[in-house]
């Protein structure tokens, strides 16, 4: 059965950010009750990014994570994580909290 929500945040070397977003936006999709994914798209990192975001798949089966082969800008990005989303409802988030979950 499909999640009712996908969460879609693009990653381009947001290690420092990462963990304080997934922190944040699973504690709130938590609280409400409905079924859900969060979809982290590595956009070609350098850092240590995509380690982290297959780590968090490997422990929490609410998340997903792609892996582009390099970057391709955060619109690519954006797109490949839509076309993977399962939801019947999507949001886009910024991995770096620019705008609070």
């Amino acid at each position: 059965m499909n999640p009712e929500l996908s969460i879609v945040i693009p990653v381009y070397n947001e290690i420092e950010a990462l963990p304080l977003c997934y922190k944040r936006v699973s504690h709130i999709l938590k609280t409400l009750h409905i079924s859900y994914e969060i979809i982290f798209i590595d956009d070609g990192s350098t850092d240590e990014s995509a380690m982290f975001m297959s780590d968090l798949a490997e422990n929490d089966e609410n998340i997903k994570v792609i892996l582009l082969s390099r970057n391709f800008g955060k619109e690519a990005a954006l797109s490949a994580g839509i076309d993977f989303a399962l939801g019947e409802a999507l949001i886009i988030l910024d991995a770096d909290l620019q705008d609070p979950p």
